[in-house]
């Protein structure tokens, strides 16, 4: 494989890794799927979220949202360019295609089991992702490129109800795709393993 293939590869490996080690499925397992939310004196949401420790949280979104930006060599949208790479075997190429493929299909789905009106207008499991990761974790709102994103986060939750929902729905979605990180990061493996025996011979 060439450089950048082989970098890209290798950092969606360490990327993932560095992901298991929060054990967030395992610990959702455990908790249920889901938050437990509630708002403070200042109506400020309080999240229990399905891992330990809110700056583990933070961590773990802050990894896991590299594989969904679009101007990120490691996501879903970008890893079809290697696909050029004609010393990547087809075995890899078919694999990570049938994850991205899974990654887009689920992304243009509804999520199950809510009513339509429920948040206003029935959203996709996309842009539930993109709304609470970048409109409710990741910005303040003070940027104009997310001004919007945090004003549909704040009418998505508005009550306790709603909040625990979309919260709900949130973690549902965030474990889906990263089983379908851990299985690319897996295809990366075998790929740099088989590309090392060849080399070697």
């Amino acid at each position: 494989m060439n450089d950048t293939s082989k970098e890209v590869l290798e950092t969606v490996v360490e990327i993932v890794e560095n992901l298991e080690t929060f054990s967030f499925d395992e610990h959702v397992k455990k908790t249920g799927l889901g938050f437990n939310a509630c708002r403070d004196d200042n109506d400020e949401w309080i999240i229990n979220f399905s891992l330990p420790k809110d700056e583990k949280l933070q961590a773990f979104l802050f990894r896991f949202r590299l594989f969904i930006q679009r101007n990120e060599p490691i996501s879903f949208y970008n890893l079809r360019n290697l696909f050029s790479d004609s010393t990547l075997s087809g075995s890899w190429k078919n694999g990570v295609e049938a994850a991205i493929q899974s990654f887009e299909d689920y992304s243009k789905a509804y999520p199950i089991g809510i009513e339509k009106e429920f948040f206003g207008k029935l959203p996709t499991n996309g842009e539930v992702l993109d709304v609470v990761l970048n409109g409710g974790f990741g910005h303040t709102g003070l940027n104009p490129k997310y001004k919007h994103k945090r004003q549909t986060f704040q009418k998505w939750a508005c009550d306790e109800i709603r909040g625990s929902v979309l919260f709900q729905i949130f973690t549902q979605i965030v474990l889906i795709i990263y089983q379908l990180l851990i299985s690319i990061s897996e295809l990366c493996k075998i790929e740099l393993e088989n590309s090392k025996v060849i080399r070697s011979l």
